[in-house]
């Protein structure tokens, strides 16, 4: 509030100058002829046109930055992932006491399960063609 009391006054000054000088030259009889004030803004046009130019370069900037973060921290997240499931699996089998049951006989996949693994397989080959491209 007490800042725009000081506003308030710093203005009504500010008034109150411009009319004084004004009333001190109408006393002097003094016309002065004053030409508008140009204080060197741009057109609207050129301010609205080097607006948008900035808005979409900075736009292209964040986009970009915005992917590289969200790659560079997926790529973070699945190396650390991959190391705590490294501990966590090792801390398992030391419980184990160093035991291992291994099963001999194996049980049948269904051809269901088959087929969608190679599907998976052959989407991970893409993908990992697509990171080869990419440089990722």
């Amino acid at each position: 509030m007490t800042t725009l009391l000081i506003l308030f006054f710093i203005s009504l000054v500010g008034i109150v100058f411009m009319i004084g000088k004004k009333m001190i030259f109408l006393k002097n009889n003094q016309v002065i002829i004053e030409e508008g004030y140009t204080f060197g803004a741009p057109h609207i046009d050129e301010i609205k046109y080097v607006t948008v130019k900035k808005l979409k370069e900075y736009g292209y900037i964040l986009v970009v930055t915005t992917i590289r973060f969200s790659m560079k921290s997926s790529k973070f997240i699945k190396d650390t992932s991959e190391v705590v499931y490294r501990k966590i699996k090792d801390k398992l089998l030391k419980s184990k006491n160093g035991i291992e049951e291994e099963v001999s006989d194996k049980k049948e996949v269904s051809k269901f399960l088959k087929m969608v693994s190679e599907y998976k397989h052959k989407l991970n080959r893409i993908k990992h063609k697509i990171k080869e491209e990419e440089g990722i």
